[in-house]
C-alpha cells in the first residue's frame, strides 16, 4: 500500500478534494462528507488532517471501512514525515470529550441513579454533557417528567406474602428477568471506550437486553457479538433521506437471528431546537472555515451541537406509508416508537405494526411541552380494542416493558476503564430493588397503581395469544426514585404491566 507523505496529505484540505486520516489510514471522503450521518462540519474541520482522535471517541474501528469502500483508501501515512510542529497543529483543533478520570467514585459508592446522574455530570466534558441531558428548547418538558412522577404513589396491599418474588416478563415470546431495557442512545463511547458494547455485556448479565441505537459508537453486529449465544436484542431505525441507505441497513440487522424486533423513531422528523447543546462552543463549523481554503460552507445559524450533527440525515417526509414498505423488506417484527396520542396508536395497529414504544423522545428532545410517556397511558381509555391487544401472549408476565437510557449511559462512568472485559451493572441491582410478586404464588397483586383509575383495573387475560406488545419510556427522570414509585410491577397470570 502506498506511503502518503504530509505535504501530499496538506493538499487535499478543500471541500471539493478532500482526504482525512484515520488511524494511519488516509481516506478520500469528498464524497461521504456531505451524507456524514454526523454531519458535513465535524469532518471538514480536519480536511488536509489527522482526524484520528475525534473519530475514536465516537467511533468503533471498524466504521470507517464500513461506510467508506477501498477505493476511497488512498493508502498509509507515512509517519517519517510527520513533524512535532503538524503534530501539535492537529492536537489544537480537536476538543476532547472524554470522561475524565478526577473525582470519579468507585463503584461501591454508587447506591443510587441520582450517584449515577452526579458521578457522570462531574467527570464529562461540557459537550457530552449537554448532548446526554439536553432537551428541546428550555428543557421544560424534561423537567416535566421528573415532576409527573413526583405526583405518582403506592396504594399498597399488605399481608399477601412476598418471600418469592420475580420481576421477569416475557416480551415478544422472549422471558427477561428484569425487563427494563436501555433505550436507544446515541455515542455512547464519549463515555467509556466500549460504549454500547460495554453497556450490553452488563444489560444481558442482568437479565435485560440492549435497544442498539441507529447512531451507536459502534456497528449493530459489533455490539451483538459480546451478547451471550441465542441472547436477545433491538434495533432502533431512524429512516435516512436515502432509502437505499435504510434498506441496506435494515437487510444487514435482519440477518442477525437474535434480533426481536426494530423500533422506528417517528417522532423526531427534525432536530429540536437543544439550547443546551448549542451554548457549548464545539465551533465545527467556524474552525472548518479557518483550516480550509475553500469557503464555501454552509451555515444556517441553529448552532452546532452535537444532537444536530448526529440528526442530519433524518428523513423529514416520513409518513405511515413508509411503515409498509419497511415491513416488505424484513420478517423482522416493527414496532413505532413515540407514540403518545390514542389515534396514532390506532393507526399503527391499522398498518401493521407489532407494536408501539411510548415515548415523548428522551424527555422532549424534538418538540417542547409533549406529554410525560405515563400520562399517555390513558390512551387505554380511548382505544380499548387496541390495547387488549397489546400482550405479548397467553403467558405473559406484563403488558409491556420499561426503557431508560440516560441512567445507562451513566453507569458505565465510575467502571474502570481498564477492565473492558465486562461491565459491572450495578443499575440493576442496587436501583431496581423492588419486586412484584410471582405469578406462580400469588392470586392477586400486592399492590395497585392509581387504583382509583378505572384504566389500572385489571381483568383476567384472555387465553387467547394476542399480537401486540407496548413498551415505555418516560424520558428518564433525573430522580431515580420517582422512578421506583412510577413502577406497575408485573403481576397474576399476564395481568399485570410494567410503566417506568
Amino acid at each position: 500500500m502506498a506511503k502518503l507523505s504530509v505535504e501530499e496529505l496538506s493538499k487535499h484540505d478543500t471541500v471539493d478534494d478532500a482526504w482525512i486520516v484515520i488511524n494511519g489510514t488516509v481516506w478520500d471522503v469528498t464524497e461521504f462528507a456531505p451524507r456524514h450521518p454526523g454531519g458535513a462540519e465535524i469532518i471538514n474541520e480536519y480536511l488536509g488532517g489527522d482526524a484520528t482522535n475525534a473519530y475514536n471517541e465516537v467511533h468503533g474501528p471498524s466504521l470507517a471501512a464500513k461506510y467508506l469502500d477501498e477505493s476511497k483508501n488512498k493508502g498509509e501515512l507515512d509517519e517519517s514525515t510527520v513533524t512535532d510542529e503538524w503534530r501539535s497543529k492537529q492536537a489544537d483543533k480537536h476538543e476532547s470529550s472524554k470522561p475524565v478520570d478526577e473525582d470519579r467514585p468507585p463503584l461501591d459508592a454508587i447506591i443510587n441513579l441520582n450517584d449515577f446522574e452526579d458521578a457522570a455530570k462531574r467527570a464529562h466534558s461540557k459537550k457530552t454533557w449537554a448532548f446526554q441531558m439536553t432537551a428541546a428548547n428550555d428543557c421544560f418538558t424534561r423537567d416535566a417528567n421528573a415532576d409527573f412522577y413526583r405526583r405518582i404513589w403506592f396504594r399498597p396491599r399488605v399481608l399477601v406474602g412476598v418471600k418469592d418474588v420475580s420481576t421477569s416478563a416475557t416480551i415478544l415470546g422472549q422471558k427477561f428477568k428484569l425487563p427494563i431495557f436501555s433505550s436507544p442512545a446515541a455515542l455512547a463511547k464519549l463515555s467509556h471506550p466500549e460504549g454500547e458494547r460495554a453497556m450490553a455485556r452488563g444489560l444481558a448479565a442482568s437479565g435485560s437486553t440492549i435497544i442498539a441505537c441507529n447512531n451507536a459508537s459502534f456497528s449493530f453486529s459489533e455490539i451483538a457479538e459480546v451478547l451471550p449465544p441465542g441472547h436477545p436484542l433491538f434495533y432502533q431505525l431512524y429512516f435516512n433521506r436515502d432509502r437505499r441507505v435504510t434498506e441496506k441497513l435494515v437487510r444487514e440487522v435482519s440477518r442477525n437471528p437474535n434480533l426481536k424486533a426494530i423500533t422506528v423513531t417517528v417522532d423526531l422528523p427534525v432536530v429540536g431546537k437543544r439550547e443546551d447543546d448549542e451554548r457549548v462552543k464545539i465551533e465545527a463549523t467556524y474552525k472548518a472555515s479557518k483550516n480550509m481554503q475553500s469557503q464555501n460552507i454552509a451555515r444556517d445559524n441553529k448552532g452546532s451541537g452535537l444532537a444536530r450533527a448526529t440528526g442530519s440525515f433524518i428523513d423529514p417526509a416520513l409518513n405511515w406509508d413508509d411503515l409498509l414498505w419497511l415491513q416488505s423488506i424484513t420478517d423482522v417484527p416493527i414496532f413505532v416508537k413515540g407514540i403518545q396520542c390514542a389515534a396514532d396508536a390506532r393507526k399503527a395497529l391499522e398498518y401493521g405494526c407489532r407494536g408501539i414504544y411510548i415515548s415523548n423522545m428522551a424527555a422532549g428532545r424534538s418538540t417542547r411541552r409533549s406529554p410525560a410517556s405515563s400520562r399517555c397511558w390513558s390512551a387505554r381509555r380511548i382505544v380499548p380494542r387496541c390495547w387488549s391487544r397489546w400482550r405479548c401472549g397467553s403467558t405473559a408476565a406484563s403488558a409491556g416493558a420499561p426503557t431508560c437510557s440516560r441512567p445507562s449511559v451513566w453507569a458505565l462512568v465510575p467502571c474502570v476503564w481498564a477492565d473492558r472485559s465486562c461491565m459491572p451493572w450495578a443499575m440493576g441491582r442496587r436501583a431496581w430493588s423492588t419486586r412484584s410478586r410471582s405469578s406462580e404464588t400469588s392470586s392477586r397483586p400486592p399492590c395497585r397503581w392509581w387504583a382509583s383509575r378505572p384504566w389500572t383495573r385489571r381483568t383476567r387475560a384472555s387465553s387467547t395469544p394476542p399480537s401486540w406488545t407496548t413498551t415505555s419510556t418516560a424520558g428518564t427522570p433525573t430522580r431515580g426514585r420517582e422512578r421506583l414509585c412510577g413502577t406497575r410491577y408485573s403481576t397474576t397470570r399476564g395481568q399485570g404491566g410494567v410503566d417506568c
